[in-house]
Order: C-alpha cells, then sequence, then structure tokens
C-alpha cells in the first residue's frame, strides 16, 4: 500500500495520511464510492475535497477566502483571525473563518493585490491593544483603530521590500 503524508510547511506535525492507490482510482473512475450520509455517489473532486477537508487552511474550508490560490490572502486571513481577540478587547468583532473576509467589519482588500491593504476600525468600540501579528500583513498601508491601547509594536513599522 503506498500512503501518501502531508505535513505542516510551518511544522514537522504530520496532516495525515491517505492511501495513495486508492485516491488514484477515484480520481481515474467517473463516480467515486457514495457518501455516507446521502447515499448518492460522489464525483471525484468532492472525494478529493472531502479527503483534504482536514489539511486546508480554516480561512478557505470556512469560507472567508473564496479563491485558495490567492495564498497571500489566506495568510492574511489567518493573521487577522490570530489578531482578532486581542484588538479587540472586551468588544467584538465579525472576523470568522465562517464569515467572507469581503464583510469583516474594517478590513478593505486591495483591487489590484486582493489582499488586506487597510483596517479601519474607528468607532467600533474596541479597547483591545495592537497585536504584534499585523506587522505580518505585507500589503497593509493604512491602519486606524480610534480608542485600542497601547504602544505600536515594532513589527508594524519594519520597512517592506518594493
Amino acid at each position: 500500500m503506498r500512503l501518501l503524508s502531508f505535513r505542516c510547511r510551518d511544522s514537522r506535525q504530520s496532516l495525515g495520511r491517505i492511501d495513495f492507490g486508492q485516491l488514484a482510482n477515484a480520481i481515474e473512475s467517473p463516480v467515486g464510492p457514495k457518501d455516507p450520509v446521502t447515499g448518492i455517489p460522489q464525483t471525484p473532486h468532492k472525494l478529493v475535497l472531502n479527503l483534504f477537508a482536514d489539511v486546508v487552511h480554516p480561512c478557505v474550508s470556512g469560507g472567508a477566502v473564496v479563491d485558495a490560490t490567492n495564498e497571500g490572502l489566506v495568510s492574511d486571513c489567518g493573521m487577522l483571525l490570530a489578531a482578532r481577540d486581542t484588538l479587540a478587547g472586551t468588544a467584538s468583532l465579525n472576523w470568522s473563518a465562517d464569515t467572507p473576509i469581503t464583510e469583516w467589519n474594517g478590513v478593505a482588500l486591495g483591487e489590484a493585490s486582493g489582499r488586506v491593504t487597510e483596517i479601519l476600525l474607528v468607532g467600533m468600540g474596541l479597547n483591545g491593544r495592537i497585536p504584534p501579528e499585523l506587522g505580518g500583513l505585507s500589503n497593509l498601508t493604512g491602519f486606524r483603530s480610534g480608542t485600542v491601547d497601547g504602544e505600536i509594536p515594532p513589527e508594524l513599522g519594519r520597512p517592506r521590500p518594493t
């Protein structure tokens, strides 16, 4: 049996194994096995998506980022989710892997890049602090926070390559 192993890019943690023979047979056949819940035969694409559901970034699997090929936006989404609670404090933001990033309060995407370019949080009652994760948003050109407390992390002031 040939197994295909998946590992997380940033660590040595295994993300799982798939029997390569079964995967190849499913892709080659016009209809895959029946869905265990509905009993309807799965198309190869749906079968592959189901097999990889646990290794897809939460921003993609939850629907926040529709275009999984926009790796930069997927990364931006992950950084914003990591920063959300620190930034909000006791207030709340609607930033969630289950909500399209285009609907997130205060987040603007650049037309050309499709990446996060601005975060405008004035008047939202946030009382947290500015998290250093925001420094990883390489296309960020504007940030306004209103009542968010604390110092500006040095990560936000780093020059970005052009």
